[in-house]
């Protein structure tokens, strides 16, 4: 696909027209989590972490198995790594799928509405993981999201579509001085 209008780069060099080598080392290099965590109910813990790998990369069966074994403990699945999705809480779910982005050892994982439909509680929870995640593995992130105070709470770099159109790119410090009709409407939504 290629942008309506403008260019999208990363580190600096346009990413329209690369050639296929250059794409697939692009694309390696960036990972997705669900909205919905998009789990296979028909594999495993192992199996759901383990598929980025099987399809992606000429590891051997041996080095897949130790990478997604080694991926497993630092996400605390251990104990649930032969067990199905559907066996799993919410949360551990949630840790699947994270861990299945992160295999890889993308530099940029995309967050598409992490907290949608979660109560409070699970919200904070959720939100936390990344963070800590994000912090150990040092990983850029990028969420997607329509809960500005989720945004406020994880960011240190926000970027504000209207209209279809990028408004605002900065800290969440740099918006107080950012004027435009849609920071009031950005700031009434903090207040419910």
């Amino acid at each position: 696909l290629t942008p309506d209008e403008g260019s999208i780069l990363f580190r600096g060099k346009p990413i329209t027209g690369l050639p296929k080598g250059e794409w697939d080392a692009y694309r390696s290099q960036i990972s997705y989590m669900f909205q919905n965590n998009a789990l296979f109910d028909s594999m495993t813990v192992f199996e759901n972490i383990a598929l980025p790998l099987r399809e992606t990369t000429k590891m051997s069966k041996k080095e897949i198995e130790s990478k997604v074994m080694a991926r497993i403990e630092q996400m605390e699945l251990s104990e649930v790594a032969r067990r199905y999705p559907a066996e799993l809480s919410g949360g551990m779910q949630k840790r699947v799928a994270l861990g299945r982005a992160l295999v890889t050892d993308p530099k940029i994982v995309l967050f598409d509405e992490p907290t949608t439909g979660q109560d409070p509680i699970r919200k904070n929870a959720i939100l936390g993981m990344i963070a800590e995640y994000h912090r150990r593995f040092g990983f850029t992130a990028v969420m997607i999201s329509h809960d500005i105070p989720d945004v406020l709470f994880i960011s240190n770099r926000i970027l504000i579509l209207y209209e279809g159109k990028v408004i605002f790119q900065g800290t969440p410090e740099e918006m107080e001085s950012f004027d435009h009709p849609a920071r009031e409407e950005f700031l009434n939504s903090l207040e419910g």
